[in-house]
């Protein structure tokens, strides 16, 4: 497997630090603060850059992307409320561990609830242009050759988690879509299948079948596809969460 450099904590993980320590006390320019924290947290642990699991100290933080804590406890805030850190007491913030078996099973019972009534939603409400982006989306997949690279696999696991997100978004349902967004932890799955077991031509094929369904407005279609893929996912993915560490 080829290395990854990565790091197991918040403090020690590479990022580009802020503008300035936040002093002035404006709440437009501390909002902007927070949301630049936020955004780089957050990818940093989409992308295991900080590990699962990892201690995220306010104070380093704070030190290490030169602002004040408000903005730091602010976007912590925001990680723990879409899943992505816990927040327990006299411990403070961490990433958010690995699924267990039982957190395993629940994460697919919820897709199995949310993802098919969206893509049946979709079916019957999406947009040319959204059908485009889809489109797009699925090219990019289709045409990937990860090969060893790590890197690459990261690439085609975010396409993968933007090819849900976009065809909840196209069901026009905002509790819906913000329903399946939020779970954010099958991303990390998603990124070790891909990585351990290489880009499988199964998995294209059921999004093409998803996305012939979406083209053709086929909602039964596109809810049964949609249906198929999450537990073909759920298939695949059990055996590496019950054999390797995750």
């Amino acid at each position: 497997m080829p290395s990854r450099d990565r790091t197991g904590s918040a403090a020690s993980a590479q990022a580009e630090p802020m503008t300035t320590v936040d002093q002035s006390g404006d709440p437009v320019r501390r909002q902007v603060l927070s949301d630049s924290v936020y955004e780089k947290l957050r990818a940093q642990l989409v992308e295991h850059i900080i590990e699962p699991g990892a201690r995220m100290s306010i104070e380093a933080l704070s030190r290490k992307y030169q602002v004040s804590q408000t903005p730091i406890r602010e976007a912590l805030a925001r990680l723990e409320s879409d899943g992505l850190v816990v927040k327990r007491p006299l411990v403070g913030y961490s990433a958010t561990p690995p699924l267990d078996q039982v957190g395993f099973d629940n994460l697919f019972e919820m897709r199995v609830l949310l993802e098919p009534a969206a893509a049946g939603s979709a079916a019957r409400k999406a947009t040319p242009e959204e059908l485009a982006i889809i489109a797009e989306i699925f090219e990019t997949m289709s045409t990937a050759d990860p090969g060893s690279d790590y890197a690459l696999y990261q690439h085609f696991s975010t396409q993968d988690a933007l090819f849900h997100k976009t065809i909840a978004a196209a069901s026009h349902n905002a509790l819906l879509a913000d329903a399946i967004e939020r779970l954010q932890t099958h991303k990390q799955l998603y990124k070790l299948y891909y990585y351990t077991h290489g880009v499988t031509e199964t998995t294209l094929v059921e999004h093409q079948k998803i996305f012939r369904a979406l083209q053709e407005h086929d909602s039964g279609a596109a809810m049964r596809a949609m249906t198929d893929h999450i537990e073909q996912s759920r298939s695949r993915l059990r055996s590496v969460v019950l054999s390797e560490p995750v």
